[in-house]
């Protein structure tokens, strides 16, 4: 175990966001200087009905790790702005979109996602859902 006055620990600090067919977990590493404000933030994007790793790149042009039992996928990234709550997400449609964050730095980020399994679907005969 770490010590939380030298090394503080991950913590969820916003609400989980569904993302397509990706659970978007916000999580945050306050700084361990007490006087210092900010931090760090990590989106970890995983199946939401196990909590494992997507069996997809989620994180657009993130290339996958070659493995002997398959691909495997980076289903975490660390925030370029600091500490950062759950983003808005915008689609572009075809299964994807971006994610746009502010955070504890004053600026703005955005970073590209798939939204697998998010594409535009009949409802009914009169509605039509899109991504």
């Amino acid at each position: 175990l770490t010590n939380p006055a030298t090394d503080p620990s991950e913590r969820v600090a916003y609400d989980p966001q569904i993302l397509g067919t990706a659970l978007n977990i916000p999580t945050i590493v306050p700084s361990s200087d007490v006087c210092a404000y900010g931090g760090d933030s990590y989106d970890m994007l995983l199946d939401p009905l196990t909590g494992a790793s997507l069996d997809y790149a989620i994180f657009t042009n993130v290339p996958a790790i070659e493995t002997a039992s398959g691909p495997l996928f980076a289903s975490r990234r660390k925030s370029t702005v600091g500490i950062s709550p759950t983003g808005i997400t915008i689609s572009i449609g075809k299964g994807s979109g971006y994610d746009f964050k502010g955070g504890s730095t004053g600026n703005i980020e955005k970073f590209e996602i798939t939204l697998k399994g998010a594409a535009g679907a009949r409802l009914s005969w009169r509605e039509i859902s899109t991504d």
